[in-house]
């Protein structure tokens, strides 16, 4: 109650999230939006409506991007967080798993999937593959996965927002370029983002 008495409320709640992160406030702001904003979508007219925000933030080299996307994850109700690198398409969406008891093949959710009604992080996404983006497409899009291995096909939900850092495709991010030059990626695929954030080491 004390915190809502506040004439500032807005600028008392930027300084205290992600604190580590000093005079950023207008990066801050998306993610604190989305940290508060996300509801379960519903369907209206068999059209899908999404309320979570789908952010992507590029960033310089030391800007402190992975510093702010693990700052979030201790203050998110329910997140995953991984790398671009080193990370599969099974952890991302889902893996096939023999299971001796019953004898058969199931599946295994993976980040996307565990993800599902909260947030799902990502530090370097430019670091997947070209069909990790897709997935990621498509679960921006539909809130689900569509799985098809070993004669099993599913669709998994991913009601999830996702939240992704990538390093600009030279050494720094070039302000006289626009924001999809200066992803070393498919431009389609920043695209289903909300918001877009270029972050500078200056």
């Amino acid at each position: 109650k004390k915190i809502f008495k506040k004439k500032q409320i807005l600028n008392y709640l930027l300084d205290a999230f992600i604190p580590s992160i000093k005079k950023k406030k207008t990066i801050k702001l998306p993610l604190l939006l989305s940290l508060f904003g996300f509801e379960i979508p519903k369907k209206n007219n068999n059209f899908l409506i999404k309320s979570g925000i789908n952010i992507l933030v590029i960033g310089d080299p030391s800007s402190g991007k992975s510093q702010m996307l693990k700052g979030f994850e201790k203050l998110a109700p329910k997140s995953i967080f991984l790398t671009g690198q080193g990370s599969s398409t099974k952890g991302l969406t889902a893996s096939l798993k023999y299971e001796t008891i019953s004898e058969d093949w199931i599946l295994e959710g993976g980040a996307l999937v565990f993800a599902d009604k909260g947030f799902c992080l990502i530090d370097g996404v430019e670091k997947l593959g070209v069909q990790d983006h897709i997935f990621l497409m498509e679960a921006m899009d539909h809130q689900t996965i569509s799985i098809k291995k070993n004669g099993i096909s599913n669709i998994l939900k991913t009601r999830c927002t996702v939240i992704a850092t990538s390093s600009p495709i030279e050494d720094y991010y070039r302000s006289e370029n626009s924001f999809s030059k200066n992803f070393p990626g498919e431009e389609n695929f920043i695209e289903k983002f909300d918001i877009l954030i270029s972050m500078r080491d200056i």
